[in-house]
């Protein structure tokens, strides 16, 4: 993974780079599980972390990539470690109308005062 990483960031973060310069004027959403280590995670607004449980997880997984349970647990061990704190926001994201909820208290709080 380092490798490939190493090969491609580069050119990932000069579209990123472009398509924010591109953008000033509208919300833009990240979604990618490594952000919190890039100059991204700093220089975002918001910082919003989405957990759930491990069996939510491995559900979701399984159904989702076409992959077992032991596939499943060797890529989770390959995750990263968040500490909360680092986050404006926490979506527990194990009950669809609950997290629906939560993404409303969220917006109600954060984006409508910009």
């Amino acid at each position: 993974m380092k490798v490939l990483s190493d090969l491609i960031w580069k050119d990932m973060e000069c579209q990123i780079d472009n398509f924010i310069a591109e953008n000033k004027d509208k919300i833009i959403v990240l979604d990618w599980i490594l952000i919190p280590k890039t100059k991204y995670f700093n220089i975002s607004d918001i910082n919003i972390l989405v957990q759930s449980d491990f069996n939510s997880r491995m559900n979701r997984a399984i159904v989702r990539d076409s992959i077992d349970e032991k596939k499943f647990k060797e890529r989770e061990q390959a995750t990263l470690d968040f500490t909360k704190n680092q986050f404006h926001f926490i979506i527990q994201n194990d009950d669809l109308e609950q997290t629906r909820k939560r993404v409303k208290e969220m917006y109600d709080e954060s984006i409508i005062f910009w």
